[in-house]
């Protein structure tokens, strides 16, 4: 039996956002299954949302996706619509399937950052966006201001 005291849940709100994103930025994500979890109270105090390619049982019990997008619960619940959005599109620029002609299939893999983040984002929102994020996160869960820069995406 697992033992946690982590609650998983899916995440249509987070998925509509998704789905919404990757229409708007024109993502060319169409044929790539990615599962959204929120998961409180949340992955941790410093980890907001992450990105990774799911393994074969996870792409089996999620009825086929490639890539798991998860969010901490508790600080998702607490963002403006912006934020969710910036989040999103960050966590889906991570996203990088490549077409494997010789197998005739994706080979799936993770985008690293352009720098400390990803230029599309810092063009529209600023260098400032994740830090204002830590602020959040840091007042939710009252933290002090060494452990506030150990907060990541």
């Amino acid at each position: 039996m697992y033992r946690s005291n982590k609650e998983i849940v899916e995440a249509p709100e987070v998925e509509k956002i998704g789905d919404e994103v990757i229409q708007n930025k024109g993502l060319a994500l169409d044929d790539i299954g990615i599962a959204y979890i929120k998961v409180y109270p949340n992955l941790s105090k410093t980890k907001v949302a992450t990105c990774r390619v799911a393994n074969h049982r996870e792409h089996f019990f999620t009825d086929g996706a490639d890539y798991i997008i998860s969010v901490s619960g508790d600080i998702w619940d607490n963002l403006d619509d912006k934020r969710k959005r910036i989040l999103i599109w960050h966590e889906l620029e991570h996203v990088k399937p490549e077409y494997s002609e010789d197998r005739g299939e994706y080979n799936y893999k993770l985008r690293n950052h352009d720098i400390e983040d990803f230029a599309d984002i810092i063009e529209q929102h600023g260098v400032n966006w994740f830090d204002e994020m830590k602020d959040i996160v840091a007042s939710f869960h009252d933290m002090d201001p060494d452990k506030k820069e150990k907060i990541r995406i």
